[in-house]
């Protein structure tokens, strides 16, 4: 896990970017294991954490995860620095 993330799990989220190419557990490697209990019938996998001051998610959306994509909310910049590499874009 980031040593500069923080699990948070009072992140009231809407998407503001797409993480792609990005697997499972590439986003473990940096998060830890999903920390919120989101919407069953729509998602699988969801996290919520601050980093730089910011509160920060990212999930799935029905079975995006399958092909690696992934919803983001947080600033654009900081979902860069935590997935250096990776195409993240709206």
């Amino acid at each position: 896990m980031h040593p500069e993330v923080t699990p948070c799990n009072d992140v009231a989220s809407s998407k503001t970017n797409t993480l792609y190419s990005t697997s499972y557990d590439e986003i473990v490697a940096v998060l830890g294991k999903p920390n919120i209990a989101d919407d069953f019938y729509k998602v699988e996998h969801s996290w919520g954490f601050t980093y730089k001051g910011h509160k920060m998610a990212i999930w799935d959306w029905k079975g995006s995860w399958l092909s690696g994509e992934w919803s983001t909310y947080g600033p654009t910049e900081l979902i860069r620095e935590l997935f250096p590499n990776k195409d993240v874009r709206w």
